[in-house]
């Protein structure tokens, strides 16, 4: 593969992990303003499920924006949470198939795919 095809492949890589943060950002609001505001779902409830999503969040902002500056720990950090992610939805589908689970499963494996074809861009 030429140079041009694997720096379009970590850009697009980049991207994809750019949205992937802001979706998991607006989860995290989405789950936070309901336990704020409600007497229904106490904040202690799902702080757990609030720190998982803000971690999550932050590595694939971070890994987005390191990869579009090149950076082969960048392309390490993208690939450690994709795969697990890609792992954790082949576990999810051994108990029952589901839209987001097989969706979770597309986005990871086309991020892991892009790494790996445009590795060598990486510095």
């Amino acid at each position: 593969m030429d140079e041009k095809n694997q720096v379009t492949c970590i850009r697009t890589a980049s991207s994809i992990s750019w949205i992937l943060g802001i979706i998991y950002i607006l989860v995290f609001i989405s789950i936070l303003v309901p336990a704020l505001v409600s007497d229904k779902i106490k904040l202690m409830e799902v702080l757990p499920l609030l720190l998982i999503m803000a971690v999550t969040f932050c590595i694939y902002c971070l890994s987005g924006w390191g990869l579009r500056k090149f950076f082969r720990w960048a392309g390490i950090l993208s690939l450690c949470i994709s795969g697990l992610s890609f792992l954790l939805s082949l576990l999810a589908i051994s108990r029952g198939v589901n839209l987001n689970t097989l969706v979770s499963l597309i986005i990871s494996g086309t991020i892991i795919t892009l790494l790996v074809l445009g590795w060598k861009a990486l510095k």
